[in-house]
């Protein structure tokens, strides 16, 4: 399972974390950010860090089920 960070920048909470692509053969890590999209009605910091952890997690479910197969 691969360590992610969450960011707020703003208005807006970014998630950076890195992907495994396949490029000439070779299996490499690409870093992404993503721009993560909330629930509007959490006002405080708290909620929103909440709600941006569980956007996160579903964005790095199939990336962390890939890497636990070894694939």
């Amino acid at each position: 399972m691969q360590k992610s960070q969450i960011k707020k920048v703003g208005n807006c909470w970014l998630l950076r974390f890195y992907e495994p692509v396949v490029e000439a053969g070779r299996t490499v890590k690409l870093q992404k950010t993503v721009k993560l999209n909330i629930n509007p009605e959490a006002r405080t910091d708290r909620a929103q860090a909440d709600a941006a952890r569980a956007a996160a997690d579903l964005i790095l479910a199939p990336i962390n089920a890939r890497s636990a197969c070894g694939s």
